[in-house]
């Protein structure tokens, strides 16, 4: 049975060895480690691609492998190890948004998350003074919500164009046979990768806008009851 990670506790491991796997929703990374003095068998979350990007930050692996594995190949592609004592953490500070994977070598404290520069991540605005004032955040946290919702459906509407382009390039360059095999491995295209990092980091730029706006929401509406009491 596998060690599923705790959402939002930083989890100690002794990484005895590494693979990538390929599972029912594409290639995937699975590590052998030492936990709590048990060792477990953890398949970290996100795409192959992603998810050895972050090893190879961390320097737990030293080398992104030449090629996945096949669909139903049970045996996977070993990856060669560096660092071994490392954290993980599963961060999701909001019930709905996508956990995202935080590796760290032991040690070290966990990295902030940086906002993407497409779509700045909104702060909570402080209270308003004032009814005008608030009704004014409450207009600007609107429009700034708005931009982040749109911008994460454009990118949505994106994917299937950068997927396709993806494929083509998979296949064109030799790296898979067909436009169905490159399908099964279109996340180690390069730009595909990077385009499924900007629909992530847009989700989160809207969940973040969204509680912007209903705290100005909350604000103006308190405001508002206060202006009446007085009155």
């Amino acid at each position: 049975m596998s060690y599923k990670l705790p959402p939002n506790v930083p989890v100690h491991a002794l990484v005895k060895f590494a693979d990538v796997l390929h599972g029912d929703f594409g290639a995937q990374v699975k590590l052998k480690a030492e936990i709590d003095g048990t060792i477990e068998h953890v398949y970290l979350p996100g795409s192959a691609t992603d998810t050895i990007a972050q090893l190879l930050e961390a320097g737990v692996v030293t080398a992104m492998p030449d090629t996945f594995p096949a669909p139903g190949d049970r045996r996977g592609v070993p990856l060669a190890l560096g660092h071994r004592d490392v954290v993980l953490t599963l961060r999701k500070p909001d019930p709905r948004a996508r956990a995202q994977l935080i590796v760290e070598r032991n040690g070290r404290p966990p990295a902030p998350v940086a906002a993407p520069a497409s779509t700045p991540i909104a702060t909570v605005p402080p209270r308003a003074p004032s009814l005008a004032e608030a009704l004014n955040a409450l207009t600007r946290a609107g429009a700034a919500l708005a931009e982040a919702t749109c911008r994460e459906m454009e990118l949505a509407d994106e994917r299937a164009l950068v997927k396709d382009a993806a494929i083509r390039r998979l296949v064109e360059t030799g790296q898979e046979r067909s436009a169905t095999a490159a399908e099964k491995f279109v996340e180690r295209d390069a730009e595909y990768a990077a385009h499924r990092r900007k629909q992530y980091e847009a989700v989160v730029a809207r969940i973040t806008a969204q509680a912007a706006y209903e705290v100005a929401w909350c604000s103006a509406r308190a405001l508002a009851g206060a202006d009446h009491g007085a009155a």
